[in-house]
């Protein structure tokens, strides 16, 4: 039975500890024969090209360089939730054009999820950690709960990918 070649997209954030957990998949994929194409912050373009993955470059304005990241966890939610926002419209020009047969994404790069269902493509989220950590209920998510909109399904979400969207224009 042969394989037929997949293009196969990851999208990811620029922090070395989300990169370095799926770089060896990213590097069977390619070894397998499928065309990968990564999309981050030319900050990783080593890694990700040292995988035989090709760089969709897209500049990150998340804090990773600086570690400056807020002490409270829902604003450094809001940070990787205003950066998927800003990511997207440029994930679309690309991936519009040339889209993925399947969408890999990190756990921080929201921004894969709305592009892949606003065109009917499989999507899979890769995550760094299992659990983030012991008392993560206590820290995190109990917090997130009572945020406004919680129990609904990516509010933000649905108004920045219609928002995006060319068809919305």
């Amino acid at each position: 039975m042969s394989r037929s070649r997949a293009h196969i997209a990851m999208v990811g954030v620029p922090a070395v500890s989300h990169v370095l957990p799926s770089i060896e998949i990213i590097r069977e994929l390619v070894a397998r024969g499928h065309r990968v194409t990564y999309a981050n912050d030319p900050a990783v373009t080593d890694l990700i090209t040292g995988t035989g993955a090709e760089l969709v470059p897209f500049a990150s304005g998340l804090p990773v360089a600086d570690n400056d990241w807020p002490d409270d966890p829902i604003a450094a939610m809001g940070l990787f939730l205003d950066d998927a926002i800003h990511a997207l419209p440029r994930l679309r020009a690309t991936y519009d054009h040339d889209p993925a047969d399947l969408y890999l994404y990190d756990i921080g790069a929201y921004a894969a999820r709305a592009l892949a269902e606003s065109q009917g493509r499989p999507v899979l989220q890769l995550s760094p950690t299992m659990v983030a950590w012991d008392g993560y209920h206590q820290d995190v998510a109990a917090q997130l709960w009572q945020l406004p909109g919680a129990d609904a399904p990516t509010p933000a979400w649905a108004a920045a990918a219609r928002d995006s969207s060319p068809a919305c224009r």
